[in-house]
């Protein structure tokens, strides 16, 4: 499921690389001209029922919070189901994380268009974000167990030292 979303990530950071002048190697150049020939047959697909992947779009002019509905992604383009009341044009940001691998992908995004869903009664639509700019890749590593919190208690009878 995250295979589709990782695809992306890896092609807007390569392209990145070039955008700044870095340059790619001959196995970076190859994994770029792969990952668009995977992309130009079909485009990935989410299957959020699938996956343990949240989506979160920030920012705006509104100072937007809100949980989103991965629809589909393209290497400069994803698609997601949210709220139609965003604006055309500004930049927001999206937050994907993968709570199985504790990865957090962020992506800068425009707002290309939003098509209300006829069908859907809570008024939400189709929100085609363009991807700009480099994204991003947090990883939290692995969960640790809390330490318990079992300390004797203290006998009231002890003398306590108090610095002078």
């Amino acid at each position: 499921m995250s295979t589709s979303l990782e695809l992306v990530y890896e092609y807007r950071h390569l392209m990145g690389k070039c955008l700044v002048g870095e340059g790619l190697s001959m196995d970076e150049v190859w994994a770029v001209e792969v990952i668009e020939g995977l992309f130009a047959h079909d485009a990935a697909s989410f299957d959020p029922a699938a996956s343990s992947l949240s989506a979160t779009l920030r920012g705006g002019p509104d100072k937007l919070w809100g949980q989103v509905e991965l629809i589909s992604a393209e290497l400069d383009r994803i698609a997601v189901r949210a709220s139609p009341f965003l604006e055309p044009g500004s930049l927001i940001e999206l937050l994907i994380d993968d709570e199985e691998l504790r990865l957090s992908y962020r992506f800068k995004c425009r707002i290309l268009s939003i098509t209300p869903d006829p069908d859907d009664a809570v008024e939400s639509g189709v929100v085609l974000l363009e991807l700009v700019g480099l994204p991003l890749l947090v990883r939290r590593g692995p969960k640790r167990p809390r330490p318990a919190k079992s300390l004797p208690p203290r006998p009231s009878s002890e003398p306590r030292v108090v610095a002078a």
